[in-house]
């Protein structure tokens, strides 16, 4: 089964006002196969759910572009964090990290 990652946080600025100057966004790209979604989706919705304390948002979606410019990425989750501290708690939280365990072997690269 194919999965692909890609993870990186964006400090949000100007453009969100309704978040605090503090705020990182951290952001995952996963190519996922449609049997692995159907159970990598849902696990990453239980870990955002459990630890919605050390969130301000929580959004996911699929590619839906037409401009081919996916690299063959087909979900994307947006984890927002009030600062780097609340992040950095999150990617070492035994929840998180069992989600990587139990789907690591899922993802290429």
């Amino acid at each position: 089964a194919a999965v692909g990652a890609l993870a990186f946080w964006v400090r949000l600025r100007r453009n969100s006002p309704k978040l605090p100057a503090s705020a990182v966004r951290h952001v995952v790209l996963f190519k996922v196969e449609d049997a692995d979604a159907k159970q990598i989706i849902p696990a990453f919705d239980q870990m955002a759910r459990a630890l919605s304390h050390l969130l301000l948002s929580y959004e996911r979606g699929t590619q839906c572009s037409h401009e081919n410019l996916d690299k063959g990425l087909s979900h994307a989750f947006f984890l927002t964090f009030p600062d780097e501290a609340a992040r950095d708690k999150y990617l070492v939280h035994p929840l998180h990290e069992e989600f990587v365990a139990a789907h690591k072997k899922r993802l290429q690269d």
